[in-house]
Formats: C-alpha cells, structure tokens, sequence
C-alpha cells in the first residue's frame, strides 16, 4: 500500500511539473493567465494519484506494463521542455537552449516540403504573420513532430528487443487495457486487431488533419505565434505526441493480440495427442 501510494505521488507531482514548466521557464508576458496553469497542474495531478493510487483500473493503459506509459510522458516532457528552452533562448540564452534552437531550424528546414505535417501545420500562423515568427513555428513544429517519432520508434525497439511486455511476466488484459470490453461476445483478438489497425490509421492521418480542423476554430487555441510562447508549446506538443501516442497503442494492441495467438497456438499443440508408434 505504502508503494503504491508513494508511486502515485510521485507521479502526481511529474505531472504538475510538466505543466507549471513552460510557465516557469517563459518570462512573463501580457495575458498570461499563472492562476489558471495553477489550477490545471493541480487537477492534473489530482487525477493522476486517483488513477495510480486505486486497486482497480480506471482509464489509463498498460499501467502493468512498463515502460508504456513511462516512455509515453518521459518523450512528451521532454518535447515539452526542449520547446520552451528553445523559445527561452532569446530572452535567457543557454548552451542547451542553443543547441535545441539550431536542431529545431535544421529539422525545420528538412521538414518543410509540400504536404509534409510540418508545412500543414504553418496553415495554424495567423494572418499577418512576420516571416521570421513563421520560421518559428515551422522549427517547432519540426522539433516536437521528430521528438514523437523518436518515442514511437524507441517503442518499436522495446518490443523487437526486450521482447515487451512479456519481459515483465504475465500480462493481464483486463488490468491493461481497462476500456477494451471483455465481456462482448466473440474472440477478443479480432476485436483487438480491428482496435489496432483504427488507432495506426488515426495516428497516421492526425497529423495531416489537425491543423487544417483547429484553423477553422482559432477560439479553441488563440493565435498561434512566438508572442504567445505557451500556447504554441502545448498546442504543438499535443498536435505531435497524441498521434503518436494513438500510434504507439496501435502497435501495443497488436502486439498483444499476437502474443494471445501464440499461446493459443502453442497449447493447442501441447494438447494434441501422440499418434502411437
């Protein structure tokens, strides 16, 4: 009980960390609203020592099978934070800062083509941009989109090489993936392969046709533009890693569906009789 509670703790402060952090290392600027980061770090937190703290599972996927989730925050915390030190830069310069601003622009001017998501998402700039805040959002836009595929194929190899999750022992389904109905009649890994092949396709496809939906609806995310540093943080952030993330629960699902298949295979061939000499 003392582990379970300390981890949930734990937990609950990361995240009231993550999102206090772009208010923390920004300077202060007109409109910033501290009280209402405040407000949304404690709620975030609360939510999450309910979640970790409770016996049964509610909401959140894989909480027995690390490093799921581990790797999912610790690669959006960090695309977080390399945003804001690379936005901090002209106001507080830093050797990381630097170095984060210089990836940023090199993988902004790799990743600017026709119809690549990093070109889509420039269609977010308001009208009456200045050319050198569009080369902004375009670099970070750049950063957080390659920091998710980063954590998306880092996953991959988890799998091929530590042959996850079954490194960690039994994998419970229901635990796992608490909002996959069990009780439905039917073989569960048809149904899981289908919930696999959903999650890749909208994972693929969200980062071509978010920016496009969130243009027509500029009230749900304000301007975005250098002048307002933290909304361009969170808005990339969430506009690179929830694909990602939709992604990486595509691949997790069918991993588990294949590893049912195989038990399935195996004993039924461990079951099969003999045939006497």
């Amino acid at each position: 009980m003392i582990a379970s509670l300390s981890g949930a703790l734990l937990r609950a402060v990361a995240v009231a960390v993550l999102v206090a952090l772009p208010t923390v290392l920004l300077p202060a600027g007109p409109g910033r609203a501290d009280q209402v980061v405040v407000l949304v770090a404690l709620l975030a937190s609360i939510m999450v020592f309910m979640e970790y703290n409770s016996t049964y599972p509610s909401i959140v996927e894989f909480r027995h099978a690390p490093p799921y989730n581990r790797l999912r925050f610790g690669l959006f915390a960090l695309a977080v934070l390399a945003l804001s030190l690379a936005l901090r830069q002209p106001y507080a310069p830093s050797l990381a800062g630097a170095v984060l601003l210089e990836l940023s622009q090199f993988l902004g001017r790799a990743g600017d083509f026709p119809g690549s998501p990093v070109r889509l998402v420039l269609a977010l700039a308001p009208e009456g941009i200045r050319p050198g805040q569009i080369a902004v959002l375009r670099d970070m836009a750049a950063l957080a989109y390659a920091l998710s595929l980063v954590m998306v194929l880092w996953f991959i190899a988890l799998i091929r090489l530590c042959n996850w999750p079954a490194q960690n022992g039994a994998f419970n389904v229901w635990v796992n993936l608490p909002m996959l109905s069990l009780a439905a009649n039917g073989d569960i890994v048809p149904r899981m392969q289908i919930h696999a092949v959903l999650n890749l396709l909208l994972g693929i496809g969200l980062p071509f046709f978010l920016p496009g939906m969130l243009a027509t609806a500029p009230v749900l995310t304000g301007p975005i533009t250098p002048d307002g540093p933290q909304t361009m943080i969170w808005v990339l952030s969430l506009w690179a890693f929830l694909p990602a993330g939709l992604v990486m629960r595509g691949i997790a699902i069918n991993r588990i569906a294949v590893m049912i298949l195989h038990k399935r295979r195996k004993g039924s061939t461990a079951a099969r009789p003999v045939p006497a000499a």
